[in-house]
């Protein structure tokens, strides 16, 4: 993936298509976990312009923004060097990996800024498969602790699931969407 960003305060963890974009530390957190890959990320256009949420003379917000933001500023070589290196996290579809496991069940997933996604999850699938994506993250408990101190809860909304027939020892897995 080649990236423009702002690095203007970098989160370790951002999500600017579809795939997470993480940070070496993170992805350091995450080398363990089974049926990841990480891709190094490439700096196509990095510059470092003050912008903080709800600021109000932050970038103006015109019909063809973001581009006229990107156009705006040249690359900052050097801002490579001090953002270090960030990864693409690939991780399997829900989708494709459920229908293996008999233990599934259909859940509604709705969070404040999202639409509901209805799917199928199963205890065993995420036992096995501790992260997955469909229109977020599904991740268990353990793995969303490891790296729980660096989501921005500003651009995330995360919320616990239990999955499991028996809700005094269902599983808590967490799902991580991205704010639309």
């Amino acid at each position: 993936m080649w990236l423009i960003k702002n690095v203007y305060n970098i989160s370790a963890i951002f999500s600017p298509s579809l795939n997470f974009i993480i940070s070496e530390e993170v992805r350091t957190r995450l080398e363990q976990v089974q049926h990841i890959a990480f891709l190094e990320v490439k700096y196509e256009k990095l510059f470092n312009v003050p912008y903080h949420k709800g600021l109000d003379d932050g970038p103006p917000l015109d019909p063809d923004f973001p581009e006229t933001l990107f156009n705006r500023y040249d690359h900052d070589r050097s801002l490579a060097v001090e953002i270090g290196h960030f990864f693409e996290m690939i991780v399997p579809r829900l989708r494709y990996v459920v229908s293996g496991f008999q233990d599934k069940v259909r859940i509604a997933v709705r969070c404040p800024k999202c639409s509901e996604l209805r799917t199928e999850v199963s205890q065993s699938m995420l036992d096995e498969f501790p992260i997955v994506w469909e229109s977020g993250l599904f991740m268990s408990q353990h793995v969303f602790s490891s790296i729980e101190s660096y989501i921005d809860r500003d651009y995330f909304d995360c919320f616990e699931l239990e999955v499991g027939d028996d809700k005094d020892h269902a599983d808590h897995h967490i799902c991580l969407a991205r704010e639309t």
